[in-house]
């Protein structure tokens, strides 16, 4: 899927290029087939994979997988743990779909080969294309919720996906219901993906179902704005500044906040032209975060606080390399005058 902005070229970009936020839950799955001493080390590693902390993920599933006394089942999960990593993070070279395979032709445990489809199902749109994915998807009876939740997010059209949410939403389980939201913000029906996180907090309130309603809500403000910050209208300045206070409220006092909303905590401060002291402070003491996603807005916050290090390709930086070192300020004057030849041209 992808993720919210409100920052504008245009019609709406795309936050988190290829990058998928996670908004599924293994609360049932656990509670039902993990024993209780390896519920919290199995919570940790789905959270780690969550946070986009991959590296750490597997190191925790090596650990649990070096315990004695894992049943069948456990170990079955850890394989699915590690391949959910691999497609979590696009590592199409990685991601075994025919361990998965095994997994679900082999185990005796319904929930077990439910999960195994449903990552089946993610790993062969990651590795070979929606469309490949969904002849599979055609050919196989989904078998529970984790199947279909991932049928919803990812195969199921508009027209059905509506059809589940105007008669059969209150039917839903948890998993399936966040699956139906992933499918709406996939078809663009923001307003029904927004009463739906609504109903989802309001029947399963966690931290998960906060955060699905925070970007739910974000990517209904997103579809309608389109014109800069500085020409909105004050109501829609009163929502943008809604759902700003709502994420600040995040952060505020909790050093582990859900991660995934830097992805409306960024983009937001570029909407609104960093003239928002508490989200540019958020983002000032997780610059990192800000690299990863726009390394120029990153640079330029550290100019404008006067932080260190910024990036080589900042124009700062070239201007005082350039300074110092006369060939690479002559290589920058000839590069200058051949893209205006290049543009004189055209």
């Amino acid at each position: 899927m992808s993720d919210v902005t409100l920052s504008h070229t245009g019609s709406g970009d795309n936050v988190a290029r290829d990058k998928i936020t996670n908004f599924e839950t293994y609360v049932t799955f656990i509670s039902k087939t993990v024993p209780e001493n390896l519920q919290t080390p199995v919570k940790e590693v789905l959270k780690k994979i969550t946070n986009r902390e991959f590296s750490k993920a597997r190191e925790n599933i090596e650990l649990i997988s070096g315990f004695d006394n894992n049943n069948s089942e456990v170990k079955e999960l850890l394989q699915l743990l590690k391949i959910k990593c691999d497609i979590s993070e696009h590592q199409k070279e990685d991601i075994d779909l025919g361990e998965m395979q095994e997994v679900f032709g082999a185990s005796k445990n319904e929930m077990i080969k439910d999960l195994a489809l449903s990552l089946i199902y993610k790993g062969e749109v990651v590795k070979h294309g929606k469309d490949i994915a969904l002849k599979r998807y055609e050919a196989t009876s989904s078998l529970g919720p984790y199947s279909r939740s991932a049928a919803f997010q990812l195969f199921e059209d508009k027209v059905f996906l509506l059809g589940v949410y105007e008669n059969k939403l209150f039917t839903l389980i948890e998993e399936e219901l966040i699956g139906l939201i992933n499918g709406l913000f996939r078809e663009e029906c923001y307003q029904e993906a927004f009463l739906a996180a609504e109903y989802l907090c309001r029947i399963h309130d966690n931290d998960n179902s906060k955060t699905i309603l925070l970007f739910s809500r974000a990517y209904k403000l997103n579809s309608s704005l389109n014109k800069d910050y500085w020409l909105l209208g004050q109501n829609e300045k009163d929502d943008v500044i809604h759902l700003i206070n709502e994420v600040v409220n995040v952060f505020s006092g909790n050093n582990d906040a859900d991660v995934r909303l830097f992805n409306i905590v960024i983009p937001s401060l570029m909407y609104v032209k960093s003239h928002n002291k508490e989200l540019e402070d958020i983002c000032l003491k997780n610059i990192e975060r800000v690299d990863d996603f726009n390394k120029f807005f990153a640079d330029d916050l550290r100019l404008r606080n006067r932080k260190e290090d910024l990036g080589d390709d900042h124009p700062v930086k070239k201007i005082e390399k350039a300074e110092e070192n006369h060939s690479y300020k002559n290589s920058l004057i000839n590069a200058l005058i051949a893209k205006k030849r290049s543009i004189t041209t055209k």
